[in-house]
Protein backbone atom coordinates (compact mmCIF):
# COMPACT_ATOMS: atom_id res chain seq x y z
CA UNK A 1 0.00 0.00 0.00
CA UNK A 2 1.32 3.49 -0.69
CA UNK A 3 1.23 6.50 1.55
CA UNK A 4 0.31 10.19 1.37
CA UNK A 5 3.50 10.58 1.69
CA UNK A 6 5.46 8.83 -1.19
CA UNK A 7 2.25 8.24 -3.51
CA UNK A 8 3.05 8.39 -7.16
CA UNK A 9 -0.99 9.07 -7.49
CA UNK A 10 -1.76 12.11 -5.35
CA UNK A 11 1.95 13.81 -5.54
CA UNK A 12 2.75 16.03 -2.68
CA UNK A 13 2.95 18.66 -4.97
CA UNK A 14 -0.25 19.13 -5.50
CA UNK A 15 -0.83 19.80 -1.17
CA UNK A 16 -0.58 23.78 -0.43
CA UNK A 17 2.02 22.89 2.54
CA UNK A 18 5.43 21.22 1.52
CA UNK A 19 5.50 19.38 4.99
CA UNK A 20 4.45 16.01 4.46
CA UNK A 21 1.51 14.67 6.48
CA UNK A 22 2.44 12.19 9.24
CA UNK A 23 2.39 8.41 7.97
CA UNK A 24 -0.51 6.06 8.89
CA UNK A 25 1.59 3.19 10.06
CA UNK A 26 3.04 4.84 13.74
CA UNK A 27 -0.38 5.50 13.92
CA UNK A 28 -1.79 2.83 13.82
CA UNK A 29 0.91 0.66 15.64
CA UNK A 30 0.32 3.58 18.63
CA UNK A 31 -3.45 1.70 18.44
CA UNK A 32 -2.58 -1.31 18.65
CA UNK A 33 0.06 -0.88 21.97
CA UNK A 34 -2.42 0.90 23.41
CA UNK A 35 -5.30 -1.72 23.06
CA UNK A 36 -6.71 -4.36 25.53
CA UNK A 37 -4.43 -7.26 25.64
CA UNK A 38 -7.71 -9.81 25.67
CA UNK A 39 -8.42 -7.36 22.38
CA UNK A 40 -5.21 -8.02 21.13
CA UNK A 41 -5.34 -11.56 21.67
CA UNK A 42 -8.34 -11.89 19.32
CA UNK A 43 -6.28 -10.45 16.66
CA UNK A 44 -3.81 -13.43 16.96
CA UNK A 45 0.11 -13.00 16.46
CA UNK A 46 0.16 -9.14 16.47
CA UNK A 47 3.99 -9.58 14.76
CA UNK A 48 2.13 -10.49 11.63
CA UNK A 49 0.77 -6.80 11.61
CA UNK A 50 3.89 -5.37 10.08
CA UNK A 51 1.96 -3.75 6.85
CA UNK A 52 -0.27 -0.53 6.52
CA UNK A 53 -2.83 -3.48 4.80
CA UNK A 54 -2.05 -5.65 7.65
CA UNK A 55 -2.90 -3.01 10.41
CA UNK A 56 -6.26 -1.58 8.69
CA UNK A 57 -7.88 -4.78 8.14
CA UNK A 58 -7.62 -5.36 11.57
CA UNK A 59 -8.12 -2.66 12.95
CA UNK A 60 -10.61 -1.41 10.88
CA UNK A 61 -12.71 -4.03 9.55
CA UNK A 62 -14.90 -2.16 6.52
CA UNK A 63 -11.57 -1.72 4.83
CA UNK A 64 -12.02 -5.42 4.07
CA UNK A 65 -15.44 -5.13 1.85
CA UNK A 66 -15.33 -1.50 0.65
CA UNK A 67 -13.37 2.07 0.22
CA UNK A 68 -15.16 3.94 2.66
CA UNK A 69 -15.24 7.60 2.38
CA UNK A 70 -18.79 8.66 3.87
CA UNK A 71 -17.34 9.49 7.41
CA UNK A 72 -19.64 12.57 7.49
CA UNK A 73 -22.77 10.19 7.09
CA UNK A 74 -22.09 7.27 9.35
CA UNK A 75 -18.54 6.23 10.53
CA UNK A 76 -17.69 2.50 11.44
CA UNK A 77 -16.91 0.72 13.96
CA UNK A 78 -13.22 0.21 14.10
CA UNK A 79 -12.32 -3.13 15.89
CA UNK A 80 -11.33 -2.08 19.29
CA UNK A 81 -15.03 -0.54 19.65
CA UNK A 82 -16.50 -3.07 18.31
CA UNK A 83 -14.91 -5.96 20.71
CA UNK A 84 -15.31 -3.43 23.88
CA UNK A 85 -19.36 -3.30 23.26
CA UNK A 86 -19.35 -6.71 22.75
CA UNK A 87 -17.61 -7.60 25.50
CA UNK A 88 -19.89 -5.64 27.89
CA UNK A 89 -22.82 -6.99 26.31
CA UNK A 90 -21.66 -10.50 26.94
CA UNK A 91 -20.73 -9.31 30.21
CA UNK A 92 -24.60 -8.35 30.75
CA UNK A 93 -25.48 -11.40 29.77
CA UNK A 94 -23.86 -13.58 31.74
CA UNK A 95 -23.80 -11.14 35.09
CA UNK A 96 -26.28 -8.76 34.43
CA UNK A 97 -26.52 -5.98 37.70
CA UNK A 98 -22.61 -7.77 38.04
CA UNK A 99 -21.19 -6.78 34.85
CA UNK A 100 -22.00 -2.89 36.13
CA UNK A 101 -20.70 -2.81 39.43
CA UNK A 102 -17.17 -0.87 39.68
CA UNK A 103 -17.07 -0.05 35.82
CA UNK A 104 -18.22 3.82 35.40
CA UNK A 105 -17.84 4.44 31.58
CA UNK A 106 -19.58 8.08 32.62
CA UNK A 107 -16.36 8.66 34.62
CA UNK A 108 -13.97 7.45 31.65
CA UNK A 109 -16.00 9.64 28.45
CA UNK A 110 -16.48 12.56 30.36
CA UNK A 111 -11.88 12.26 30.75
CA UNK A 112 -11.35 11.59 27.74
CA UNK A 113 -14.34 13.47 25.65
CA UNK A 114 -12.86 16.60 27.87
CA UNK A 115 -9.36 16.26 26.61
CA UNK A 116 -10.40 16.47 23.13
CA UNK A 117 -12.23 19.59 23.71
CA UNK A 118 -9.63 21.21 26.12
CA UNK A 119 -12.38 21.50 28.98
CA UNK A 120 -13.41 20.42 32.22
CA UNK A 121 -14.82 16.51 32.81
CA UNK A 122 -17.45 17.80 34.94
CA UNK A 123 -18.65 20.38 32.41
CA UNK A 124 -19.86 17.73 30.17
CA UNK A 125 -23.87 16.16 30.24
CA UNK A 126 -24.70 13.03 28.23
CA UNK A 127 -27.95 13.51 26.07
CA UNK A 128 -29.97 11.18 23.19
CA UNK A 129 -28.27 12.74 20.57
CA UNK A 130 -27.28 16.38 18.93
CA UNK A 131 -30.44 17.28 18.54
CA UNK A 132 -31.32 16.63 22.11
CA UNK A 133 -27.93 18.83 23.08
CA UNK A 134 -29.75 21.79 21.29
CA UNK A 135 -33.10 20.97 22.69
CA UNK A 136 -32.25 20.92 26.19
CA UNK A 137 -30.47 24.64 25.41
CA UNK A 138 -33.80 25.53 23.93
CA UNK A 139 -35.39 24.93 26.71
CA UNK A 140 -33.06 25.99 29.32
CA UNK A 141 -32.23 29.31 28.88
CA UNK A 142 -34.80 32.27 29.78
CA UNK A 143 -36.59 33.42 26.54
CA UNK A 144 -38.47 36.59 26.21
CA UNK A 145 -40.93 37.59 23.51
CA UNK A 146 -38.66 40.16 21.09
CA UNK A 147 -35.18 37.62 21.80
CA UNK A 148 -34.15 36.56 18.55
CA UNK A 149 -31.50 33.91 17.43
CA UNK A 150 -28.76 34.13 14.60
CA UNK A 151 -28.32 30.72 12.95
CA UNK A 152 -27.09 29.82 9.19
CA UNK A 153 -29.26 29.52 5.73
CA UNK A 154 -27.59 25.52 5.24
CA UNK A 155 -27.32 24.24 9.09
CA UNK A 156 -28.19 20.70 9.56
CA UNK A 157 -31.92 20.41 10.84
CA UNK A 158 -30.73 19.62 14.27
CA UNK A 159 -29.38 23.03 14.59
CA UNK A 160 -32.53 24.63 13.35
CA UNK A 161 -36.08 23.36 14.76
CA UNK A 162 -34.79 23.75 18.57
CA UNK A 163 -34.58 27.34 18.21
CA UNK A 164 -37.87 27.89 15.17
CA UNK A 165 -40.14 25.87 18.29
CA UNK A 166 -39.28 28.92 19.96
CA UNK A 167 -41.80 31.06 18.14
CA UNK A 168 -44.79 30.22 20.42
CA UNK A 169 -42.72 32.31 23.46
CA UNK A 170 -42.27 35.50 20.70
CA UNK A 171 -38.42 34.11 19.93
CA UNK A 172 -37.35 34.82 16.21
CA UNK A 173 -35.09 32.80 14.22
CA UNK A 174 -32.79 34.85 11.66
CA UNK A 175 -30.62 32.72 8.98
CA UNK A 176 -27.55 34.57 7.72
CA UNK A 177 -27.26 33.77 4.02
CA UNK A 178 -24.45 31.40 2.22
CA UNK A 179 -22.43 33.27 -0.87
CA UNK A 180 -20.95 30.46 -2.53
CA UNK A 181 -21.30 28.25 -0.24
CA UNK A 182 -19.20 30.12 2.63
CA UNK A 183 -20.87 32.03 5.51
CA UNK A 184 -19.09 35.13 5.95
CA UNK A 185 -18.83 37.14 9.39
CA UNK A 186 -20.08 40.27 8.10
CA UNK A 187 -23.69 38.10 7.16
CA UNK A 188 -23.76 36.84 10.86
CA UNK A 189 -22.87 40.20 12.09
CA UNK A 190 -25.25 42.13 10.24
CA UNK A 191 -28.29 39.95 11.94
CA UNK A 192 -26.65 40.38 15.89
CA UNK A 193 -28.36 43.53 17.56
CA UNK A 194 -29.35 44.15 20.99
CA UNK A 195 -31.75 41.37 21.53
CA UNK A 196 -29.99 38.26 20.27
CA UNK A 197 -29.47 36.07 23.06
CA UNK A 198 -27.61 33.25 20.97
CA UNK A 199 -26.04 32.69 18.16
CA UNK A 200 -25.87 28.73 17.04
CA UNK A 201 -23.90 27.52 14.11
CA UNK A 202 -21.56 24.60 13.02
CA UNK A 203 -17.87 24.19 13.38
CA UNK A 204 -18.03 22.21 10.15
CA UNK A 205 -20.96 22.95 7.21
CA UNK A 206 -22.52 18.90 6.68
CA UNK A 207 -23.92 20.44 3.20
CA UNK A 208 -20.72 21.83 2.13
CA UNK A 209 -17.69 21.00 3.90
CA UNK A 210 -17.25 24.98 5.12
CA UNK A 211 -15.07 24.84 8.54
CA UNK A 212 -16.24 28.03 10.47
CA UNK A 213 -14.40 30.39 12.60
CA UNK A 214 -15.80 29.65 15.51
CA UNK A 215 -13.77 31.63 18.01
CA UNK A 216 -14.56 34.71 15.66
CA UNK A 217 -18.55 33.88 15.89
CA UNK A 218 -18.14 33.34 19.39
CA UNK A 219 -16.47 36.58 19.40
CA UNK A 220 -19.18 38.69 17.70
CA UNK A 221 -21.79 36.65 19.83
CA UNK A 222 -19.87 37.91 23.24
CA UNK A 223 -20.00 41.44 22.26
CA UNK A 224 -23.69 41.94 22.95
CA UNK A 225 -23.81 39.80 25.84
CA UNK A 226 -25.58 36.86 23.84
CA UNK A 227 -24.12 33.36 24.09
CA UNK A 228 -22.51 31.04 21.50
CA UNK A 229 -23.28 27.32 20.73
CA UNK A 230 -21.63 25.29 18.28
CA UNK A 231 -22.80 21.71 16.36
CA UNK A 232 -19.40 19.97 16.50
CA UNK A 233 -20.44 16.62 15.10
CA UNK A 234 -19.19 16.76 11.89
CA UNK A 235 -15.70 17.60 12.62
CA UNK A 236 -14.65 16.20 16.21
CA UNK A 237 -12.89 13.29 15.88
CA UNK A 238 -11.25 14.33 12.62
CA UNK A 239 -10.39 17.90 13.78
CA UNK A 240 -9.34 19.71 16.50
CA UNK A 241 -11.26 22.39 18.32
CA UNK A 242 -10.31 23.65 21.67
CA UNK A 243 -13.27 24.59 23.39
CA UNK A 244 -11.92 26.50 25.68
CA UNK A 245 -9.72 28.46 23.50
CA UNK A 246 -12.23 29.77 21.16
CA UNK A 247 -14.80 30.94 24.05
CA UNK A 248 -17.71 28.27 23.04
CA UNK A 249 -20.26 28.61 26.03
CA UNK A 250 -21.91 25.08 24.33
CA UNK A 251 -20.42 22.44 22.00
CA UNK A 252 -22.58 19.73 21.16
CA UNK A 253 -21.55 16.25 19.30
CA UNK A 254 -22.25 12.81 19.14
CA UNK A 255 -21.02 9.62 18.89
CA UNK A 256 -21.12 8.43 15.31
CA UNK A 257 -19.99 9.88 12.23
CA UNK A 258 -16.18 10.70 12.86
CA UNK A 259 -15.97 9.34 16.71
CA UNK A 260 -16.55 6.45 14.69
CA UNK A 261 -18.60 5.03 17.76
CA UNK A 262 -21.98 3.73 17.56
CA UNK A 263 -25.56 6.15 17.46
CA UNK A 264 -26.89 7.40 19.19
CA UNK A 265 -25.15 9.42 22.38
CA UNK A 266 -24.82 13.02 22.12
CA UNK A 267 -22.32 14.85 24.55
CA UNK A 268 -23.18 18.71 25.68
CA UNK A 269 -20.35 20.96 27.04
CA UNK A 270 -21.58 23.57 28.88
CA UNK A 271 -19.36 26.44 30.45
CA UNK A 272 -19.24 26.50 33.99
CA UNK A 273 -20.12 30.19 34.25
CA UNK A 274 -23.19 29.63 32.19
CA UNK A 275 -24.58 26.31 33.66
CA UNK A 276 -26.13 28.52 36.30
CA UNK A 277 -28.09 30.03 33.63
CA UNK A 278 -29.66 27.03 32.01
CA UNK A 279 -32.96 26.13 33.62
CA UNK A 280 -33.34 22.04 34.21
CA UNK A 281 -36.48 21.59 32.24
CA UNK A 282 -36.40 17.80 32.88
CA UNK A 283 -34.89 17.40 36.75
CA UNK A 284 -34.49 13.31 36.86
CA UNK A 285 -33.22 10.80 39.51
CA UNK A 286 -30.09 11.61 38.12
CA UNK A 287 -30.18 15.45 37.73
CA UNK A 288 -29.60 15.47 42.11
CA UNK A 289 -26.63 15.99 44.29
CA UNK A 290 -27.57 12.25 45.80
CA UNK A 291 -29.27 10.38 42.91
CA UNK A 292 -28.77 6.93 45.38
CA UNK A 293 -30.35 8.84 48.28
CA UNK A 294 -33.97 7.70 46.45
CA UNK A 295 -36.15 9.14 48.75
CA UNK A 296 -35.18 12.58 49.79
CA UNK A 297 -36.88 14.34 47.32
CA UNK A 298 -35.71 17.81 47.91
CA UNK A 299 -32.54 17.61 47.23
CA UNK A 300 -30.21 20.36 45.56
CA UNK A 301 -29.14 19.80 41.85
CA UNK A 302 -26.11 19.06 40.81
CA UNK A 303 -23.26 21.08 40.74
CA UNK A 304 -22.04 20.30 37.31
CA UNK A 305 -23.25 19.68 33.72
CA UNK A 306 -24.47 15.97 34.92
CA UNK A 307 -27.74 17.57 36.41
CA UNK A 308 -28.99 17.95 32.55
CA UNK A 309 -29.32 14.24 32.00
CA UNK A 310 -32.21 13.42 33.84
CA UNK A 311 -32.00 9.56 34.28
CA UNK A 312 -29.66 6.71 33.73
CA UNK A 313 -27.38 6.81 30.65
CA UNK A 314 -26.90 4.15 27.83
CA UNK A 315 -24.40 2.56 29.55
CA UNK A 316 -23.31 0.36 26.27
CA UNK A 317 -23.11 3.00 24.17
CA UNK A 318 -20.90 5.10 26.64
CA UNK A 319 -18.55 1.95 26.69
CA UNK A 320 -18.56 2.43 23.00
CA UNK A 321 -17.42 5.69 23.17
CA UNK A 322 -14.93 5.27 25.68
CA UNK A 323 -13.31 2.64 23.70
CA UNK A 324 -13.42 5.34 20.31
CA UNK A 325 -12.25 8.44 21.93
CA UNK A 326 -9.25 5.97 23.88
CA UNK A 327 -8.19 4.97 19.91
CA UNK A 328 -8.33 8.58 18.63
CA UNK A 329 -6.36 9.47 21.85
CA UNK A 330 -3.88 6.44 21.17
CA UNK A 331 -3.20 7.79 17.78
CA UNK A 332 -2.75 11.82 18.35
CA UNK A 333 -5.16 14.75 17.25
CA UNK A 334 -2.79 16.35 15.58
CA UNK A 335 -1.60 13.51 13.63
CA UNK A 336 -4.91 12.47 12.41
CA UNK A 337 -6.15 16.17 11.80
CA UNK A 338 -3.33 16.44 9.42
CA UNK A 339 -3.85 12.79 7.72
CA UNK A 340 -7.26 13.75 7.02
CA UNK A 341 -7.45 17.09 5.63
CA UNK A 342 -4.17 15.89 3.47
CA UNK A 343 -6.45 13.45 2.09
CA UNK A 344 -9.63 16.23 1.57
CA UNK A 345 -7.06 18.11 -0.16
CA UNK A 346 -5.94 15.23 -2.18
CA UNK A 347 -9.29 14.41 -2.97
CA UNK A 348 -9.91 18.41 -4.24
CA UNK A 349 -6.70 17.82 -6.68
CA UNK A 350 -7.59 14.60 -8.38
CA UNK A 351 -11.30 15.79 -8.98
CA UNK A 352 -10.05 18.97 -10.04
CA UNK A 353 -7.89 17.90 -12.59
CA UNK A 354 -10.10 15.87 -13.96
CA UNK A 355 -13.07 18.00 -14.60
CA UNK A 356 -15.26 17.81 -12.10
CA UNK A 357 -16.49 20.61 -10.03
CA UNK A 358 -15.44 21.41 -6.73
CA UNK A 359 -18.23 23.32 -4.55
CA UNK A 360 -16.61 23.31 -0.95
CA UNK A 361 -15.54 26.11 -0.27
CA UNK A 362 -11.18 25.66 -0.35
CA UNK A 363 -9.34 28.77 1.29
CA UNK A 364 -7.16 26.51 4.24
CA UNK A 365 -8.84 27.93 6.51
CA UNK A 366 -11.86 27.03 5.51
CA UNK A 367 -11.24 23.37 4.72
CA UNK A 368 -12.45 20.18 6.66
CA UNK A 369 -12.32 16.81 6.02
CA UNK A 370 -15.49 16.83 3.61
CA UNK A 371 -15.71 17.75 0.11
CA UNK A 372 -18.81 18.06 -1.73
CA UNK A 373 -18.41 18.35 -5.82
CA UNK A 374 -20.33 17.69 -8.92
CA UNK A 375 -19.59 16.69 -12.67
CA UNK A 376 -21.12 19.50 -14.31
CA UNK A 377 -24.19 21.47 -14.50
CA UNK A 378 -26.21 18.46 -16.24
CA UNK A 379 -25.93 16.36 -12.93
CA UNK A 380 -29.41 17.00 -10.75
CA UNK A 381 -29.93 15.65 -7.31
CA UNK A 382 -31.36 12.04 -9.21
CA UNK A 383 -28.41 11.89 -10.87
CA UNK A 384 -26.47 12.50 -8.06
CA UNK A 385 -27.86 9.85 -5.99
CA UNK A 386 -28.00 6.81 -8.56
CA UNK A 387 -24.04 7.31 -8.55
CA UNK A 388 -24.16 7.04 -5.32
CA UNK A 389 -25.88 4.05 -4.91
CA UNK A 390 -24.45 2.60 -8.29
CA UNK A 391 -20.70 3.12 -6.15
CA UNK A 392 -21.29 1.38 -3.21
CA UNK A 393 -23.30 -2.01 -5.08
CA UNK A 394 -21.18 -2.46 -7.69
CA UNK A 395 -17.91 -0.65 -6.62
CA UNK A 396 -17.76 -1.08 -3.13
CA UNK A 397 -16.84 2.39 -2.70
CA UNK A 398 -19.00 4.36 0.15
CA UNK A 399 -19.82 8.01 -0.52
CA UNK A 400 -22.83 9.96 -0.24
CA UNK A 401 -25.31 12.36 -2.17
CA UNK A 402 -26.45 15.82 -0.48
CA UNK A 403 -28.55 18.25 -1.67
CA UNK A 404 -27.69 17.51 -5.81
CA UNK A 405 -24.45 16.78 -5.03
CA UNK A 406 -21.52 13.75 -3.94
CA UNK A 407 -19.82 14.52 -1.04
CA UNK A 408 -16.53 12.52 -0.08
CA UNK A 409 -15.52 12.15 3.62
CA UNK A 410 -12.17 10.55 4.18
CA UNK A 411 -10.81 9.86 8.01
CA UNK A 412 -6.90 9.12 8.83
CA UNK A 413 -7.13 5.58 8.06
CA UNK A 414 -7.46 6.10 4.73
CA UNK A 415 -4.94 5.94 1.73
CA UNK A 416 -4.21 7.26 -1.53
CA UNK A 417 -5.11 4.14 -2.70
CA UNK A 418 -8.97 4.69 -1.58
CA UNK A 419 -8.56 8.10 -3.77
CA UNK A 420 -7.48 6.73 -6.76
CA UNK A 421 -10.11 3.87 -6.43
CA UNK A 422 -12.88 6.37 -6.37
CA UNK A 423 -11.95 8.31 -8.95
CA UNK A 424 -11.56 5.48 -11.21
CA UNK A 425 -15.13 4.20 -10.31
CA UNK A 426 -16.23 7.85 -10.91
CA UNK A 427 -15.08 7.74 -14.04
CA UNK A 428 -16.29 5.08 -15.07
CA UNK A 429 -19.57 6.33 -13.75
CA UNK A 430 -19.42 9.39 -15.19
CA UNK A 431 -18.47 7.89 -18.40
CA UNK A 432 -21.49 5.38 -18.66
CA UNK A 433 -23.78 8.89 -17.47
CA UNK A 434 -23.18 10.32 -20.36
CA UNK A 435 -23.49 7.55 -22.66
CA UNK A 436 -26.71 6.93 -21.76
CA UNK A 437 -28.93 3.50 -21.48
CA UNK A 438 -27.57 0.73 -24.00
CA UNK A 439 -30.44 1.15 -26.46
CA UNK A 440 -33.27 -2.20 -26.56
CA UNK A 441 -33.63 -4.19 -29.63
Amino acid sequence: MTSLSDSPKVSSSRRDSDESPPPLVPLLQRIVGASDPAFLAQLGDTRALDTEDALRRALFPVTRAYTYLNHAAVGPAPAPVAWATREAFEALSRGGSLAMEGRLPEDDVRQRFGRLINVAPESIAFTKNVSDSFMTIAQGLDWRPGDNIVTAAGEFPANVYPWLNLAEQGVETRFAPLTDARLPLEEIAALIDARTRLVSISFVEFGSGMRNDVAAIARLAHAVGALCAVDGIQGLGALRLDATAADLDFLCSGSAKWLMSPAHLGLLYVRPSVLPLLRVARRGWRSVATPFDFFTYDQPLRADAGRLEGGSNNWLALVAIGAALAMLEAAGAEQIEARTLALAQAVRAVLRERGYQITSPDAPAERSAIVTFRWGDEQDDAEASAVVARLASEAQVVISARNGLMRVSPHFYNTDDDIQCLLERLDQARAQAHRGPAPTK
